[in-house]
């Protein structure tokens, strides 16, 4: 299945030649506009403009600019979306709707509360709730529709959205089901499992139960929750993933992780990783995902580093746990960090 990233310019000013490139030969304008504004854009300290790639592994198959301005008689109205394009060949997989939520997105980021476009295009905007506001003019007597939309309020919002089935080429991680009891059992009642974590091992069925119905209390409050990972060869469940700690206002999570000692250095809790993060910074809307591991669990260290995630420190007496303090390894991965490969 093919990957499709959106990037900022601005942040990845790898792609500044080739994004003003491509943008002028799309619309057919001068390149010295363009590169005047691209270019400029990744150096101000103004929040806009930013311009915005849509890439195909390393691709670029579309793109627009958020503006303060589109060329248009009526200044009082900003920001604008501009230069919106999907090359033909990937049209009719409404790629062109998430170049526009996103721009919401940006623009929410940015603290707008409404967003413009100026477009001679009829019935295409209006399917994603854009309303017709005025003609504007522009300069040579042209002139052209003005549409706006509300970007609501938490529109970006980071959500949990109901704790989906992911899927991964040897896992699927699901919510975890009442009869799962023995199988969270089997791998939490194991001293060595829980050595480098902050519980105890479960005493019993019963604890293991008393967990999943936790976790499954949770996911109907819309809360972070945590997935259970399971073998698809053998149907079972034999490990748990989810996130530990919350941070709405920053849109940053924490992430924990638990595996049976059968299957340690499988590379199972990378490949479950990886697939977490994926949904968490596509769906969630998260912006940044961390995770840590006591000082004297390196193998945890290693399966962060496989999924990507980067040491950023030590961090002294950092959790209590089992009547001590704890030092821990910090690692974390951002959006733009998964973006930029």
């Amino acid at each position: 299945m093919a990957e499709y990233n959106i990037v900022g310019i601005r942040n990845n000013q790898k792609y500044l030649q080739r994004a003003i490139d491509y943008f002028s030969a799309r619309w057919d304008i001068s390149r010295e506009i363009y590169d005047d504004c691209i270019s400029n854009s990744v150096v101000t300290t103004s929040p806009l403009p930013r311009w915005y790639l849509m890439l195909n592994d390393d691709k670029i198959i579309g793109g627009y600019g958020l503006i303060t301005n589109d060329f248009i008689s009526r200044q009082d109205l900003f920001p604008w979306l501009c230069a919106l394009y999907i090359d033909e060949e990937y049209r009719g997989s409404r790629l062109g709707s998430k170049l526009l939520e996103h721009c919401k997105t940006e623009a929410s980021k940015l603290g707008y509360k409404k967003l413009y476009l100026s477009t001679d295009l009829e019935g295409y905007y209006e399917k994603y709730g854009w309303k017709a506001l005025a003609h504007g003019y522009h300069p040579l007597e042209a002139e052209s529709m003005i549409y706006e939309i509300d970007i609501e309020p938490g529109h970006n919002k980071t959500r949990f959205i109901g704790n989906p089935t992911l899927e991964t080429e040897r896992l699927v991680l699901r919510t975890f089901e009442t009869t799962d009891a023995e199988d969270v059992f089997e791998y939490a009642g194991q001293p060595v499992v829980s050595r480098y974590l902050t519980w105890y091992p479960h005493q019993s069925i019963s604890d293991a139960a008393d967990y999943i119905n936790l976790v499954r209390e949770r996911i109907k409050k819309d809360e972070a929750g945590e997935w259970g990972i399971q073998l698809k060869e053998m149907g079972r469940i034999i490990g748990a993933i989810g996130f530990v700690n919350f941070d709405q206002k920053n849109s940053c999570a924490e992430l924990g992780y638990v595996i049976s000692d059968q299957y340690w250095g499988q590379g199972i809790m990378p490949e479950a990783i990886k697939c977490v993060i994926r949904f968490a910074f596509d769906k969630m809307n998260l912006q940044r995902i961390e995770a840590v591991h006591y000082l004297e669990n390196e193998t945890s260290g290693r399966a962060m580093q496989k999924a990507g995630m980067r040491y950023e420190g030590l961090l002294r007496s950092k959790i209590f746990a089992k009547d001590k303090f704890w030092d821990v390894k910090l690692y974390a991965i951002t959006k733009s960090d998964l973006q930029n490969r």
